[in-house]
């Protein structure tokens, strides 16, 4: 479930597209500043240190059932594939009621991955297996499926494009803004309806929401895997996407959050979900330490 393209949508909409259709007022203006200050910085970062919280609120007729995944991913050496080491523990749950009251109780499935020198190495279920000869881009793409840290680059791989372009300041003359906002490129900002700036001398945090129309791949991704779990064809309906960005005082992203209403009919039975996705990351700029296992420990599957 590529819940990912939830954030992908908003930052890519607003760096490259919102502030225009603002006429380029004050706080777009500080929006814009703070955002590709951030994407220079992730283009900085080797090292990553993620905590996502995703939440999900089912309900059909008067069933009301509570999805939740927690997960911890911890990169090292992230541009140069040959020497990544990484590590991801995670944890999903499920329970009736609310998503936000599951705990560690209610999870059913618990995993730990670590990736190093061409070993996979997984624990789940009480059993540890070991999978030799695999790259870092398939390990972080089975320890990462909702391509956060590849959105993270991806963005900050747009700001340097946009630098680069339009010229190192770029994000420092609205005038500008415009005119890159009218390339085939970018996409439409007629969906995005809100956008506020809060400032402070610790952080910036960019407050957003935007309607539906921009969101069709993600509900028809998440429909996909209704769809394997329930059998026949579920037809999505996402509503608006509400969320934050919050950026340090050194221009570090440090949480990122959207919630979204998805409506599907199922069966020919309509089922309403909420999506609620909560990304920190921890010490950003700073190195991360992974100890990799003993792989005498674990056993080897070719």
């Amino acid at each position: 479930m590529k819940y990912g393209k939830l954030f992908a949508a908003a930052v890519g909409l607003m760096v490259l597209a919102a502030v225009p259709a603002y006429g380029a007022q004050d706080e777009e203006v500080e929006a814009v500043l703070a955002l590709s200050q951030m994407g220079s910085k992730l283009g900085t970062m080797t090292d990553m240190n993620l905590y996502l919280d995703v939440k999900a609120d089912v309900w059909l007729e008067d069933e009301h059932v509570g999805i939740r995944q927690e997960s911890n991913l911890k990169g090292t050496q992230l541009k140069t594939p040959e020497a990544m080491v990484l590590n991801c523990y995670s944890r999903t749950m499920l329970g009736e009621g609310a998503a936000a009251e599951l705990t560690e109780e209610d999870s059913f499935l618990t995993q730990n991955s670590y990736y190093g020198a061409g070993n996979y190495y997984l624990e789940t279920y009480g059993t540890k297996y070991l999978i030799p000869n695999v790259t870092g881009e398939e390990a972080l793409e089975q320890m990462d499926p909702m391509d956060i840290m590849s959105l993270l680059t991806s963005f900050a791989d747009t700001a340097k494009e946009m630098e680069d372009e339009m010229g190192p300041e770029f994000w420092a003359h609205p005038e500008l803004w415009e005119d890159a906002a009218g390339s085939e490129d970018i996409s439409s900002s007629e969906d995005l309806v809100g956008l506020s700036v809060e400032k402070s001398a610790d952080q910036t945090v960019i407050s957003f929401t935007m309607r539906d129309s921009d969101l069709e791949g993600t509900a028809e991704g998440i429909s996909r895997v209704i769809e394997a779990g329930a059998g026949g064809q579920a037809e999505p309906s996402m509503g608006d996407l509400t969320g934050t960005i919050v950026v340090n005082s050194e221009g570090y992203l440090t949480n990122l959050s959207a919630a979204a209403d998805i409506t599907f009919t199922l069966l020919e039975q309509p089922m309403n979900a909420r999506i609620v996705i909560d990304l920190g990351i921890a010490d950003p700029g700073q190195p991360v330490e992974i100890a990799l296992p003993n792989p005498a420990e674990y056993e080897v599957v070719e």
